[in-house]
């Protein structure tokens, strides 16, 4: 019933316009400007489909036609063009009005006159070839781009030009058009954010909606930086103008907060998102290829390694298949704690990573942790590690220096002082502490471990380090001591 429905509306549709095409005069228009202007009022004023729209746009019309806007070469233009949309059997609040607009949008814009035959040799191609689609697609372009400097334009983003001076030329190779912008900033814009290219230039091929650029610099501004603060610097590039984003290599970064006037290589993403303020702003992003950069005093006693992403507002550490990233903090000049994770959030006065491998070093020994919540507060000076009981954070922090197992919830530091607060998250009623020792020993714990299985694991690693004649065994030795795949 619903596919019988849809075609009967479609079959509905098809008729209307069919009737509505049938009933204009389809010969040739006067080649004087009021007969001209007569035969286009009688041909939107008596439209069987949409005749109040025909009505309103050959009022608005009216006065621009008479206006003086147009001179006789133009017009004699505007009369053979019209001729042939009337042969191709083309229909009023269509084609014709896409066309009035777009020569209307040229002459208003003041351009100059001599650039007009360029464009309209590209109409008059389009008008030739075989597609009413393209041909009114065209159009709707030009008048966006007289009228705006538009390339592309839809109710939820539109691509502009700051420079409206531009030239046409239409490409026999690929047999289409091509605008040529010598210099220009371009901007894409959006509800309450947008994305701006400065000091490019291109062409732009209307037909694939597709803008191909050469040079250019984005800025962090959107993001809350000032306009030199943070820069990219990028080569060639392509932004597929129907979606609201675009991606370039080998862009040329420079972020004065943290690299001083050092220079990095990555790649560059930006993306138009609508009502998005500074602070929760994630582009424009700047990936860097390097994975083993160094960055000293971060914050003060604290350095960092590892690879960088610039991700809007935020700065993230990161790490590579082969290397964590790692933050180190310093005391009496020496790395006293080191965190390595996949990935570091750096954010105004703040660091973050969860989850985090955490060594302190004491003395020759260690405290360790595999999964900790790692939290740093440079307006604070405040460091706080907290186990968060989820996967690797449930295991305890192991004391080598004092040969326990610590199960506390957190520690937390001023990292200009000498004391440790070992603490209960806030707001948790059970406030227990527990230390064991290394030696500690219960059967059932012992027990505990079997599982499922009818071997004890310690026994099965026992057996597999005698075998192999050292205790230092690897993820892989362990499979095959298992068995496993």
């Amino acid at each position: 019933m619903q596919l019988l429905r849809g075609l009967f509306l479609a079959i509905a549709f098809v008729c209307c316009v069919s009737v509505s095409s049938a009933q204009i005069d389809r010969s040739t228009f006067p080649h004087d400007s009021v007969k001209f202007f007569n035969r286009l009022e009688k041909m939107f004023k008596e439209l069987e489909v949409g005749r109040s729209e025909g009505r309103k746009f050959i009022k608005e019309f009216e006065p621009i036609w008479f206006g003086g806007f147009f001179d006789s070469e133009i017009r004699e233009v505007i009369y053979e063009t019209c001729d042939k949309m009337n042969e191709k059997r083309m229909l009023p609040l269509s084609e014709f009005r896409a066309y009035l607009l777009a020569v209307t949008a040229y002459i208003q814009s003041e351009r100059e006159l001599i650039l007009f035959p360029s464009w309209h040799d590209i109409v008059e191609r389009k008008l030739n070839g075989r597609s009413k689609r393209r041909y009114y697609d065209f159009l709707v372009f030009s008048q966006n781009l007289f009228a705006e400097n538009a390339f592309y334009k839809t109710n939820i983003t539109t691509w502009k030009s700051d420079n409206p001076n531009f030239t046409f030329y239409w490409d026999e190779n690929i047999n289409e058009p091509v605008l040529v912008v010598p210099e220009l900033d371009l901007k894409c814009l959006a509800t309450k954010d947008s994305v701006s290219i400065f000091e490019t230039k291109g062409k732009y091929y209307p037909d694939q909606k597709l803008w191909k650029g050469y040079g250019g610099i984005v800025n962090w501004q959107r993001a809350g930086y000032e306009e030199n603060q943070i820069i990219a610097k990028i080569k060639r590039y392509e932004v597929q103008m129907n979606h609201s984003s675009y991606k370039a290599d080998s862009a040329v970064f420079s972020n004065a907060i943290y690299f001083g006037s050092s220079k990095l290589i990555g790649d560059l993403e930006d993306e138009v998102l609508a009502n998005v303020s500074e602070d929760r702003s994630s582009y424009p992003r700047f990936d860097s290829y390097n994975d083993n950069l160094v960055i000293e005093n971060i914050f003060p006693k604290v350095d960092y390694h590892g690879g960088f992403i610039q991700r809007g507002s935020s700065f993230i550490g990161k790490g590579s298949e082969d290397r964590l990233a790692r933050v180190v903090i310093n005391r009496n000049r020496k790395p006293f704690i080191e965190a390595y994770a996949n990935t570091f959030v750096i954010r105004e006065s703040k660091l973050s990573a969860d989850p985090s491998e955490v060594m302190i070093y004491l003395d020759g020994d260690t405290i360790f942790h595999p999964g900790l919540n790692f939290k740093f507060d440079n307006d604070k000076r405040i460091l706080t590690l907290y186990r968060n009981k989820v996967g690797r954070s449930k295991a305890p922090f192991f004391n080598h220096f004092h040969d326990l197992d610590m199960y506390v919830e957190q520690i937390e530091w001023n990292i200009d002082g000498n004391m440790f607060h070992l603490k209960p998250l806030i707001g948790n009623t059970d406030r227990k502490a527990l230390f064991e020792s290394k030696d500690y020993y219960r059967a059932f714990r012992y027990d505990e471990l079997y599982g499922l299985d009818n071997r004890h694991p310690l026994v099965i690693l026992k057996k597999c380090a005698e075998n192999m004649g050292m205790v230092d065994l690897t993820t892989s030795d362990i499979a095959a001591c298992w068995h496993l795949p």
